[in-house]
């Protein structure tokens, strides 16, 4: 998969998801007064439903899998009122992704790394060995192969690039350092959680008793890509905001990918 291929970002497949993840909405709209309502209640759990990071390998792969469907789809739809030049680039940029597509073990490679890079779910040291030497190896044989194929002047940070990846080891130290990582992840993610709960109640919010009232998005770009949700909720008759980050439409509905943030109220810059 190409580096440029896949934002964090992401949509999964049904026919691979554990049956302990629950189904979020899909709308938007619903997804946001779903969100809100961990915040009203607290709930960090129920929160954490409606994110990336309590995925499975399996499910990362689903997600993948969506998302290049959907880029392709909407870079073929753009072809229709392309000129000759855009068509030119669209279609290669399809035919990039199909290949992606075709290759079977380079995706499940890809999904790997994001599984890896994003996912709460602990492995075992032998487990987490054997898989990133796997993905390890498929981006050495990817580079060497950029290398042969497109050599560039000045551009040696690639060799080195390449010479460093080679000279890995993927022992006890880089297994904990890799934990050691996660755990600062999954801290941010409840700091986040909390700092919002925390700075509704600076401003005088009673959680209680604010009202959802609408989101600011662009709904269109969930067919093909994450955007960020603007969700707007009153309490006394002013407006305050939480930017949901990284939002991707997936087959278990709308899910954030980051952290989400508040922006308080209207009149703050």
């Amino acid at each position: 998969m190409k580096r440029n291929t896949v934002p964090f970002i992401l949509a999964m497949s049904i026919a691979t998801l554990a049956s302990s993840c629950s189904k979020s909405p899909s709308d938007p709209k619903e997804f946001s007064e779903e969100v809100l309502q961990t915040f009203i209640e607290g709930d960090y759990d129920a929160f954490l439903e409606m994110t990336v990071v309590d995925l499975s390998e399996s499910q990362f792969e689903g997600i993948l899998e969506d998302f290049v469907e959907g880029k392709i789809l909407h870079l073929e739809n753009k072809l229709k009122d392309a000129n000759e030049d855009e068509k030119k680039e669209l279609k290669k940029n399809i035919d990039e992704l199909k290949k992606d597509l075709e290759d079977e073990i380079g995706f499940k490679i890809s999904s790997k790394s994001l599984f890896l890079r994003n996912s709460f779910q602990d492995m075992e040291f032998e487990d987490w060995k054997e898989t990133m030497q796997e993905v390890n190896k498929f981006e050495i044989e990817k580079l060497e192969k950029e290398i042969r194929e497109n050599p560039r002047e000045g551009e040696d940070y690639r060799k080195e690039s390449l010479k460093e990846m080679k000279t890995v080891s993927f022992d006890s130290e880089e297994f904990n350092a890799w934990k050691e990582r996660k755990n600062r992840e999954k801290d941010r993610w409840k700091e986040s959680f909390d700092s919002i709960v925390k700075e509704a109640k600076s401003a005088g919010i009673n959680w209680e008793d604010v009202k959802f009232e609408y989101i600011d998005c662009d709904e269109e770009r969930f067919a093909y890509d994450d955007a960020d949700i603007l969700l707007v909720f009153s309490y006394r008759e002013k407006n305050f905001k939480i930017e949901l980050d990284d939002c991707i439409r997936t087959n278990l509905g709308m899910l954030m990918a980051d952290q989400p943030r508040w922006r308080g109220a209207f009149e703050e810059k």
